[in-house]
Formats: C-alpha cells, sequence, structure tokens
C-alpha cells in the first residue's frame, strides 16, 4: 500500500498530505524524525517511533497530516477518526491523544511556525472529511497553541482554548 491518502497544495504554496504511518519508507521516517528534532515544542509522543508503536500495539488507524516545504517536513500532526462525544457531539478527527499519549501539540518547525500553523488549519478547512479538528492536550505557553488560533481566526474559523482544572 502507498503511504500517500491524499496531497493538495495550500494558499501559501506549502504542501499537505496525509499519510498513512505504516507505509512510510526509511526517508519519510528520517524526514519525521528530523522534524521531531527541530520542533518549536518538542513532542516525544509524537516522534515516529511513538507513535507507530502505539498505533501498532493498540491496532489503531492512525493518518499523519503533513505540511511540507519542497521535501522538507514543517509540521505533522498524528490523527485518530472520533465519534461525537459530549465536547463535541459530531463525529470529528482528533490528535492522537490517550492514556499513553498526554500530549497533543503538533510537531512543527521552529523556523516555519507562522506559515505551518496556517497550513494545519488551512488543510483541516479545505478537507472534505470531519467538521471539525480537536487538538486536546495542546500547550498554550509556548509557540504553537497561540500560532494555531490565530491561523483560525484569521481564516474566520472557531478556535479556543479550553482549561480544565485538575483536582
Amino acid at each position: 500500500m502507498d503511504a500517500l491518502r491524499e496531497s493538495r497544495t495550500l494558499d501559501s504554496g506549502l504542501t499537505s498530505h496525509a499519510l498513512d504511518p505504516r507505509d512510510l519508507d526509511v526517508v519519510e521516517l528520517d524526514r519525521w524524525r528530523t522534524l521531531a528534532d527541530r520542533a518549536a515544542e518538542p513532542n516525544p509522543y509524537f516522534r515516529p517511533e511513538y507513535v507507530l508503536a502505539n498505533a501498532l500495539e493498540r491496532d489503531r488507524s492512525v493518518s499523519l497530516i503533513v505540511i511540507r516545504d519542497g521535501e522538507r517536513w514543517v509540521a505533522c500532526l498524528p490523527i485518530t477518526q472520533r465519534t461525537a462525544s459530549r465536547a463535541l457531539p459530531l463525529p470529528h478527527v482528533g490528535a492522537l491523544t490517550d492514556e499513553y499519549s498526554l500530549l497533543g501539540t503538533p510537531l512543527v518547525d521552529r523556523d516555519a511556525v507562522g506559515a505551518a500553523a496556517d497550513a494545519l488549519v488551512e488543510s483541516n478547512q479545505e478537507s472534505r472529511g470531519p467538521a471539525a479538528l480537536m487538538i486536546d492536550q495542546l500547550a498554550f505557553d509556548g509557540p504553537i497553541g497561540p500560532a494555531l488560533l490565530a491561523a483560525a481566526e484569521a481564516r474566520g474559523l472557531r478556535g479556543e482554548e479550553r482549561r480544565h482544572a485538575v483536582s
């Protein structure tokens, strides 16, 4: 099976790709690792070794939203299909967060935060799939959370930061 599920050129000239992480070759896995090493906000749960182990061990269907500048990966967000819930009462996609993946911050190249955040939002907005993208456990004390909110607002979309008290 080919790893590429869907590809499109975005307004910025960056490209968006929906990939199956199980089908990536050595070159693509190396690009993923390079992005993880260059991330503005490192997320160990979204490194290829962790995502692949989580998906394979638990037999989960996982896709990657990958934003590229040429061949270089500038953003990567592992996602899963989700059913309606109390938090969002319609089917949607969400970042791969669960009892084993405790941080939902996308991997975004430290030199492309604004453009990559906008491309992630545009990619989701242009997709013909679910109406919403939910990123649980997204930190807002670094550059990525605010950049994603700003990108959503610039496109006329509703993005919101929800804080939950821990007891």
